[in-house]
């Protein structure tokens, strides 16, 4: 079964991303000691993009429905119809379903913010209006920065210290079929035999025996952790909806990036990284 996509690659203006981001990768954040995972695996729901090439706002509202939960103790359902018109404004797409680029996606976050679900549920049929509700209340739910991020130790130092991050990348026939965990040979071969590009959030790290007590088989030679990414193709897919990516298949994705075959950026409610006590608590 063929499922629906929307990272739109040509779209992409990774100069401007880095141009505009928080230095993460220089910061002190990058020494600072960070826990053995963050798990938060089954905390907020795996929603589903149907036909729509919504997975920009998909993986950005779920990524900042995660940070609100840390920061908040309350979950509260966050517009993914919203984010994705927001970001294919930012992207210079917005009309059509065309999906959206990593790079305009971390620019709503900046400019546009985010709104409650109610104020703009998702519908089957493709919706460029944004209620002026969702408009007022986005503009008081900014982003504090997004950060570059280019190797899987600067992923894990992130999540474990700053936020949560937004991945755009090729997928093809081995991330359709994906079983629960996603290897390195299978995003190289996606890579080379792509259906479409994708956005997907990474919203935290596990330890290989938690991925093991999910009865799933983790290699024994990729890793002492794999990344947590939930998709937006209903729990049905993958493990509940969500892979869990090894190190290894996360550090050549991030050799991609150089190439424009990738797009990668953390959100963080964080406006400057010069306090270190100041990093996240995932206790929740």
């Amino acid at each position: 079964m063929t499922h629906a996509y929307g990272w739109n690659k040509s779209k992409e203006n990774h100069a401007e991303m880095v141009k505009t981001q928080l230095r993460f990768d220089l910061s002190d954040f990058m020494d600072v000691a960070v826990p053995n995972e963050v798990n938060n695996f089954g905390k907020v729901p795996v929603k589903d993009q149907d036909g729509q090439g919504a997975c920009t706002g998909f993986s950005r509202s779920t990524v900042e429905e995660l940070l609100n939960l840390n920061d908040t103790h309350k979950y509260t359902r966050l517009s993914a119809a919203a984010a994705y018109i927001w970001n294919q404004m930012c992207s210079d797409c917005y009309g059509a379903d065309d999906g959206a680029s990593i790079a305009g996606s971390v620019a709503a976050a900046a400019k546009y913010g985010i709104c409650r679900d109610e104020l703009m549920p998702f519908t089957e049929e493709y919706n460029p209006n944004i209620p002026a509700a969702a408009t007022a209340e986005g503009i008081q739910h900014l982003i504090g920065s997004h950060s570059v991020l280019t190797s899987s130790r600067q992923i894990r130092q992130y999540i474990g210290t700053a936020g949560l991050v937004q991945l755009g990348t090729p997928v093809g026939v081995h991330f359709e079929t994906c079983p629960g965990v996603l290897t390195l040979n299978m995003v190289e071969c996606d890579a080379k035999n792509m259906l479409g590009g994708h956005a997907l959030p990474i919203i935290g790290y596990l330890l290989p025996e938690t991925v093991e007590s999910f009865g799933l088989d983790v290699p024994k030679t990729e890793g002492p952790y794999l990344f947590d990414i939930q998709n937006s193709w209903t729990d049905q897919w993958g493990y509940q909806g969500h892979c869990f990516a090894t190190k290894s298949a996360i550090d050549y994705l991030c050799e991609l990036i150089g190439q424009g075959e990738v797009s990668m950026a953390g959100y963080s409610q964080l406006q400057d990284f010069n306090n270190p006590s100041m990093r996240l608590n995932w206790k929740l």
